[in-house]
């Protein structure tokens, strides 16, 4: 149980790291 909760919470993570990610793109984008 404690496995899938870890994992739940990494896929929360990249989710968010990916989010992040295209905010810098879309800001770079917005700048040229």
């Amino acid at each position: 149980m404690r496995f899938y909760f870890t994992n739940l919470i990494k896929r929360k993570h990249q989710a968010e790291d990916r989010r992040k990610i295209l905010i810098k793109q879309k800001h770079q984008t917005k700048v040229r």
